[in-house]
């Protein structure tokens, strides 16, 4: 029975009406069709790619183009391009003596120093400062300068208002950088002092009239997270401060007792800040008796804006207090600090780039001095003009005779 239903299934039926030929002649032309339409496709892609190539093509010759023109350009102001670099290299990349070394490093604000400066206007004068080679080379003294001036900084344990500071600089678009991972790594630090601070902030907020003190597992919870963060940041102050006073509430807007400067109360022995009271302390120390605006029932300040004069004022205070500086005051790379890390580079030591032009590294790098180390910038030299005969023309005696 087992035989029987299996030739049953194996037979063809009388439904079907294939005959073997029929079902082969069936599957070959299926085999056809597939491999026909696989080759259809490869050959789409065939013309797909020929079209890539046509198009890369006409792209090169466009690049060929310009690259010929930008040579013609080259070699029509070749002798005003020899001229500036040789002034560069002794001016900037490589001086003679320790006196020009020192006045062609970048000033301590991160800006060109006045070498850099005079051959940005020598380019201009030479006709040759829209040139590719020469617009990196100028682009080159400001990645230097800000480069030098984020090493005196990082150096040491940076405030966040100097990191905010370099960040705002390379976001200006004054300069290119070729790698961008350093700031990426500046501004991932940035960004969690930012978090940071925000919860902070909120967790030392002033309330006008509150007495109940401030939560210390919270702000020591806090205080232990910024020493995850290598920066400094007045904020971490501010938290000491309050700790170290109970968490303890003050002055008519309620707020901490965050290391600024603050007023006693001879009447109520209760203290108040010296910002919301507006009693700077040089005036407080002046006064030998003070009664607060409660107990002389004087209070002329709204609460809520006492509050925002005292965050604003605190932050500055705290600021000013930690840096001993006025804000405003660069800090030269030579400013003595005690957490200087014994891994990082000194900036003094990294100018020039080549070192002295006597030295081996220099020769190296631009070999023996010469004649052409004799240049310098204050040369007079007529701009390059631009023949009429075409918008690629240029002169080519670009150099005033004698």
């Amino acid at each position: 029975n087992a035989l029987r239903e299996t030739a049953d299934f194996n037979a063809p039926s009388e439904s079907q009406g294939l005959s073997p030929s029929v079902t082969s002649q069936t599957i070959t032309t299926g085999k056809a069709a597939k491999s026909e339409k696989g080759l259809r496709e490869k050959i789409a892609k065939a013309h797909t790619t020929i079209g890539n190539c046509e198009k890369r093509t006409e792209g090169y010759k466009v690049e060929l183009v310009e690259r010929k023109n930008l040579e013609a350009r080259e070699d029509a102001l070749s002798l005003n391009l020899k001229k500036w670099c040789a002034a560069v290299k002794q001016e900037v990349f490589s001086p003679v003596t320790e006196e020009k070394s020192e006045l062609s490093r970048p000033r301590v604000d991160g800006s060109m120093s006045a070498p850099m400066d005079k051959a940005k206007q020598y380019a201009e004068t030479l006709g040759i400062a829209k040139l590719p080679d020469i617009d990196a080379v100028l682009n080159s003294f400001k990645i230097f300068s800000w480069c030098l001036h984020s090493l005196g900084i990082l150096m040491r344990k940076p405030r966040i208002n100097e990191i905010r500071s370099l960040l705002s600089h390379c976001d200006s678009g004054y300069f290119k950088l070729p790698e961008a991972k350093c700031v990426r790594m500046l501004r991932s630090i940035s960004s969690r002092a930012q978090i940071w601070q925000s919860k902070t902030k909120k967790a030392l907020a002033s309330v006008p009239n509150e007495n109940k003190p401030y939560d210390l597992a919270v702000l020591r919870e806090l205080l232990l997270a910024a020493k995850q963060i290598p920066l400094i940041m007045p904020e971490e102050t501010r938290l000491w401060s309050t700790i170290e006073d109970g968490g303890n509430r003050h002055c008519i807007c309620g707020g901490p007792s965050d290391g600024s400067f603050m007023l006693g109360c001879d009447n109520c022995d209760r203290w108040f800040h010296g910002s919301c009271m507006k009693i700077d302390k040089e005036t407080g120390d002046a006064l030998s008796k003070w009664i607060c605006p409660p107990c002389s029932k004087s209070v002329s300040v709204e609460a809520v804006k006492v509050q925002e004069i005292h965050e604003i004022a605190g932050g500055e205070t705290l600021l000013s207090q930690e840096t001993n500086l006025p804000q405003s005051t660069q800090l030269p790379l030579s400013q003595s600090y005690h957490d200087i890390s014994p891994h990082a580079p000194n900036p003094t030591t990294l100018w020039p780039p080549f070192g002295l032009r006597s030295s081996k590294e220099a020769v190296e790098a631009l070999g023996k001095a010469g004649e052409s180390d004799n240049e310098d910038f204050e040369v007079p030299i007529q701009p390059v003009a631009r023949l009429k005969s075409g918008p690629n023309s240029y002169s080519q005696n670009p150099l005033p005779q004698g």
